[in-house]
């Protein structure tokens, strides 16, 4: 999975908290599309695919997971395990280090520390199941 380029889905207003200065490009696209709104709204609300691919019912099929791996790790780490009360992760794959935080505001994670020699992907489960069906899943402790 080399070039995998760091993404962070979340909030207008958590990105701008976090980096005030940003500038953004004109929505002026010459497209008329409404840029205030998601198009996936109503696909989110439903359990159906768009297109079919491999199934495991160890999470939910449109549960969103934070992906991390290694080079002989691949672990999932479900959103819903994650609230406003336990914000912050702190695990390690292969002894190294990673720290993973939920944003509320955006209903999302993000890493806020790894090691260098980890990657991650923001994914849906059945999305990265489809690529990793070896996957472990991170279980948080009662």
């Amino acid at each position: 999975m080399d070039g995998l380029l760091p993404l962070e889905l979340t909030a207008w207003s958590s990105w701008l908290s976090q980096y005030p200065s940003t500038e953004v490009l004109s929505n002026e696209t010459g497209y008329r599309r409404n840029y205030e709104r998601t198009p996936y709204q109503e696909y989110m609300r439903t359990e159906r695919l768009m297109f079919p691919v491999p199934s495991s019912n160890r999470l939910p099929a449109k549960e969103p997971v934070l992906g991390v791996f290694s080079n002989s790790t691949l672990r999932a780490y479900p959103l819903s395990d994650f609230s406003a009360e336990k914000p912050i992760l702190e695990d390690r794959i292969d002894g190294k280090p990673l720290r993973i935080e939920f944003l509320p505001s955006a209903r999302s994670l993000r890493i806020v520390e790894a090691d260098q020699s980890l990657s991650w992907i923001y994914s849906f489960w059945f999305s990265w199941y489809a690529m990793h069906p070896d996957t472990e899943i991170y279980a948080s402790q009662p």
